[in-house]
Order: structure tokens, then sequence, then C-alpha cells
């Protein structure tokens, strides 16, 4: 006999109902047993604090602490909102705020999401600096670049992490500093750029081509009587063909630097203002991998005046060295970049003895040169120590005086920089001096009188901000009003050498912004 069973939908819905709740329970567990993962900083310190749930995942907000800190969090994560914050530390021996750098938000695989805004590193107030959006780690959409002011400094375009687009950069007044065209985040297409300095500018118009520059490229110079075309190429897939040539205001050629079929230069030629040459470079044999340049250097009246060959910018052999009427000179004792150097200006007067070596310039150093002092021209030389960040220790600036050496001024050098300066009269009176403190840069610089007693003593920031008067003295040591400034901002008087008011300026943030 056949069995047919007969269908029960109660039956069948209780089924349902069980197998729902445990496969329900399934994924609870599942999920539960799932871990979340945790963010790590960068670099060797790994030092955090935060909560933890029952099954070890982290929770809430997480402190992070930096290489230099074991006591004040550098970072914030928090697990709940996906918030990240990063700071940085004014100064780790003291409670001074922390400084916001970055933030936003990180995704589950703590990749950057959203909204992500960078700050300057201001200790004056949080100042946006960049401001954009991240998809899943990758720049998407516009981006901006602020100046500390909140004025827009820059602003680009970014597909998947690539930039396209034009891409513009600003000045501080809001005038278009440069424009680039983006293709697959590679320039290809118009390009302009404009270099600003005291009294002139530059400005540069070209084409890109798959990220290369191609095509006709001209820099305008401008300035307050005009413009006028400072310098013409022509390039191919990044390489400059034929002759590169640069141009005085009045249209005469200053410099033509020609390049060979790879792109490379043949020879550079420089020219006086009336055309003559001034000195022809040409590229040549070296036995080791630093380039080597041939230069000859020509006087006005086109004689010679010295050939050397050139490595890494420091004469390494002399050829030979003349002065205008053709006399030979003695250029020292340089051989293969090693010994001393000898440089004479265009009378043939000795202007400075270098001494060169595997590394440049190091050891020795002398200058010569005149200087007019009360109507009387004096010879000078300044002699001390090259070391491997520039000048380092003693200066000193000595002239002769009715055949007695005399010391104008000496200075202490710090890489490069003088930390401590005396300047005297001829009568070896001490005239004026400053102080520079390495570690913090304050600056305590004093004036005195004829008589020796102080004129001014002025404390500044490096290298030259006027921050606060200490002393301001008329000749007889009493003191003078020396007007409002205070901590770099207010008006300063300023008062000859006979204690009367010359002029008064005026300060902002320890710079002049007027006078009267």
């Amino acid at each position: 006999m056949h069995y047919q069973q007969t269908y029960n939908p109660i039956l069948f819905m209780n089924f349902k109902i069980k197998s729902a709740i445990v496969l329900c329970g399934l994924l609870i567990s599942a999920v539960a047993m799932a871990q979340v993962k945790e963010y790590q900083q960068e670099g060797n310190y790994q030092n955090s604090k935060g909560k933890r749930d029952a099954n070890g995942n982290p929770v809430g907000e997480w402190q992070y602490y930096g290489a230099f800190s074991n006591t004040r969090p550098t970072e914030y994560f928090n697990y709940d909102t996906r918030e990240f914050r990063d700071y940085f530390i004014q100064d780790i021996t003291t409670n001074k705020p922390l400084i916001l750098q970055e933030k936003g938000k990180l995704n589950s695989d703590l990749k950057k999401t959203g909204t992500w805004i960078t700050y300057h590193n201001t200790r004056k107030r949080e100042a946006i600096h960049t401001k954009g959006n991240y998809i899943n780690g990758v720049k998407d959409g516009q981006w901006q670049e602020l100046y500390l002011d909140g004025s827009l400094q820059s602003v680009e375009v970014f597909e998947n992490g690539a930039r396209r687009g034009t891409w513009k950069e600003y000045f501080e007044d809001g005038k278009l500093k440069s424009s680039m065209q983006f293709e697959d985040n590679r320039p290809n297409g118009d390009f302009s750029e404009t270099k600003r300095f005291p009294g002139y500018s530059f400005k540069t118009y070209g084409k890109y081509k798959l990220g290369s520059k191609h095509g006709d490229w001209i820099i305008y110079c401008t300035h307050s009587k005009g413009e006028f075309i400072y310098e013409k190429a022509v390039y191919d897939a990044g390489r400059a063909v034929g002759e590169l040539k640069r141009f005085n205001e009045d249209g005469s050629i200053l410099n033509i630097v020609s390049h060979n079929s790879k792109g490379e230069i043949s020879e550079s030629k420089e020219f006086y203002d009336d055309g003559t040459t001034k000195k022809i470079s040409i590229p040549t044999a070296s036995t080791d991998h630093n380039p080597a340049t041939e230069n000859t250097v020509y006087f006005k009246n086109g004689n010679l005046k010295e050939k050397y060959i050139e490595k890494k910018g420091y004469y390494y052999n002399i050829i030979t060295m003349k002065d205008i009427e053709g006399n030979t000179l003695d250029y020292g004792t340089l051989r293969d970049g090693i010994g001393t150097f000898k440089l004479y200006d265009e009378d043939g007067q000795l202007k400075s003895i270098e001494t060169l070596g595997s590394k440049g310039r190091r050891g020795p150093y002398s200058t010569f040169g005149s200087v007019e002092i009360d109507g009387t021209a004096y010879r000078y030389k300044e002699v001390g120590q090259i070391g491997s960040d520039g000048r380092e220790g003693s200066f000193d600036v000595i002239i002769e005086k009715n055949g007695i050496q005399q010391t104008l001024q000496t200075d202490v050098y710090f890489r490069n920089v003088s930390i401590n300066q005396k300047k005297y009269n001829l009568e070896g009176e001490l005239i004026s001096e400053f102080n520079i403190n390495k570690s913090t840069g304050e600056k305590i610089e004093t004036d005195y009188y004829p008589t020796g007693k102080v004129k001014t003593k002025l404390q500044k920031k490096y290298p030259n901000d006027l921050l606060n008067v200490l002393e301001c003295k008329d000749p007889n040591g009493e003191d003078l009003d020396f007007g409002t400034i205070k901590n770099g901002t207010g008006s300063f008087k300023l008062y000859n050498t006979e204690g009367k008011l010359e002029t008064t300026y005026i300060f902002s943030e320890g710079k002049v912004t007027g006078e009267k």
C-alpha cells in the first residue's frame, strides 16, 4: 500500500521559525567572534590606552602616545564614531596645549573616508591648511589648500586618487600664482607660473604633453618700467631642442645654451651688454662620475681672464689665470679640486683666498676689498674658517691704518649665521654689538654713543624682528621716550648720535609697517 503524508501547515511553520532562530544564532555568534581591525601607529612607538568589550574588541575612544611623551597622547581614534585626530606637542617639558594637525574618519579597513582636514602648525589658533574628501583611502573630488588667514592658496581636483583638470595656486593677495592642467595624474596642457621678487617678477608660459615639457616655453620679466622676454626655449618630450636664449631688457642676448639631439647641454655662452663674449662653458670628459665643464672667461676688452675645469660648482683645475693686461696671476696651489685657490677682481686686485677639498670649501678662508670710512678708502681683509655648514667660529675684519692693522669687526659664526658681532670705529671704540641665543633665537642688540655710553638696547627675534626696547638713552645717559612698542607691536622712536629724534617707525609683529 502506498503511504501519502498529509501536509500540516502549522508543523511546517514551526519548522521555519526554528530554522530561522538557529540561523540567526549562528550569524550572531559569527559576528560576536569577528575581530575588529585595530588602528596601529606608524613608527616604533605603540603605546596606547582604551577599553575593550567582552570579546576583546576595542570600543570607544582610544589614546595613542608619541615617541617623546608617555603622558600626553598625540593621536585619538574613536571606534564607535570612527573619528581620528592627530596632534603636535609644542613643548614636551611644559603643559602647553597640543596643536591639532589632522582630523577625519577611518572606515572599517582603517582607510581614510569622507572629509579630512589638516591644520597649520600655529600656536595662536586652529587654522585650516588643507581640506578635501577621501574614498577608501584615496583622494576624490576637490581639495583646497588655505593660507594662515583663511584665504585660498591652491585648489585641485582628484578622481580615484589621480589629479585631473585644472590645478591653481594663488598669492596671498588673491592673484593667480600658477596654473596647470592634469590628465591621469600627469601634467598635460597649458602651464603658467609667476615668481615674485622685490621690484620685479618672472612669468612663465608653456605646455606639457603626457607629463613632459613640450613646444615653446617663454619667460617674461616684469618690472615697474614694463615687460620684456627674458628666456625662450623649445622642448620635445621634456628635452630642450636647439638653443635656449636669455635676453637683456633691451633685447640683446645675455646667454645662449645649446643642446645636442639628446637634449644635453653641448655649449653655453654668456655675453656682456655690448655683445662681446664673457664666458664659454663646454662639457668635458671626467675621470669620475661627477660631470666636468671647461670654462673660458674673458675681460670686456676681449683679453683672456681665466680658463679652468669646474666640478660640482667648484674650481677643480686652473689652466691659466691673467689680469686685464695679459699678465699671469698666482692662482694658488689648487690641483684636482684640492688646495688653496685665489680669485681676483677686474682690476687684478686679490679678492679671496679659499681652501678647497674633496667636500668643497673647507678650512682657512679670506676675502679682500675696499671700504670707505669718513671719506677715506681703506683696503680690508676678512679672515676665518669654513666648515661643513659654511662659516664657523671667529671671523675678523681688519684694515691697515698708518701702517698699523686695526680690527673693524668681529663675528662668531654658528652654521653660517653670526651669533655674536662687535663693530668698532677707527679709534678702536665699540659702536655696536649683538648676541643671539642659539636655543631661543632671542637677539639682544646694543648701539653706543661715541662716548661709549649705551644709546639703545633692543630685544629682537632672529633674524631681525623688533620685540621690545630694553634701553633708550640720550648722550648723557638719561632715558628717552622710545615709543609704545611692546612684544613687536607699536611705535618706535629712532634718535641720532646727538640724541635728537630722527623718525618714528610703526611695527606690527616685529616688522615695520609704516613711518611718521
